[in-house]
């Protein structure tokens, strides 16, 4: 990948991401729900989980 190429790629990630509503990094969403920050693993197991048993259940996710 060339620099124009390179530099294409990342304005169409940068794009992206601000579309997605994210502000800043880390940034990552679980089923719709965005986590923003360096947060403790735990949290992210909690929502992984949660979705999860959501998405047993047949509910619908809230967000």
């Amino acid at each position: 990948m060339d620099g124009a190429a390179a530099s294409a790629a990342v304005d169409r990630d940068a794009a992206d991401a601000q579309n997605a509503g994210a502000e800043m990094t880390p940034t990552f969403v679980i089923n719709g729900k965005k986590l923003v920050g360096a947060l403790p693993k735990e949290q992210f197991y909690e929502e992984i989980d949660s979705a999860a048993r959501l998405a047993r259940s047949g509910a619908r996710l809230p967000y």
